[in-house]
Formats: structure tokens, sequence, C-alpha cells
């Protein structure tokens, strides 16, 4: 039995959902940013360890990340800006 093929748009989402950087990611999972950058826009497919690692980064499991699978609502509400920064000294 394959695995269903992956979602690039599901990782992205992902990502931003945990406030990391591709590289943030990439370090994290053991991996190189460019790996990540070629999942997501679509040009390779992580294999499955690849896919455990980076999915144990984000807090889903593998099968999260699966075609076909509906897209979970976020509420705005619930977000924060990951961008955010304590002001400096001047």
């Amino acid at each position: 039995m394959t695995a269903p093929p992956f979602d690039p748009r599901r990782l992205v989402q992902a990502q931003r959902l945990a406030c990391l950087s591709r590289r943030d990611l990439a370090a994290a999972a053991g991996l190189d940013p460019l790996t990540i950058l070629a999942w997501e826009i679509g040009v390779r497919q992580p294999r499955p360890d690849q896919l455990a690692r980076v999915a144990k980064v984000l807090g889903y499991p593998p099968r999260f990340f699966a075609q076909g699978r509906p897209y979970m609502a976020v509420d705005p509400m619930a977000l924060h800006w990951c961008g955010a920064r304590e002001p400096r000294a001047t």
C-alpha cells in the first residue's frame, strides 16, 4: 500500500501556524532548506522518513500532509504575529 500524495499547501499551512521559517523547520528536522523549498513548490515529495521528522517538528501526524484532506479552519483570533519583536532601545 502506498502513501497518499503529499500536499505542499498543507506543509506551508502547518509551517505558518507553527511560526517556523523554512530554515528553522529544516534545521529542526535535520534537512536542507532547499529540500523544504522543493516540497513547498511541488518539485519533489518527501520520503516517508523525512515527512515523519517534519511532521514531528510541526506537531502533526504525517497523514495531515496528504492530498485530498480538507483544510482546517483557523480562527484568526487564535493566531499571533510570528514576527513580533521587542522594541529596541534607542
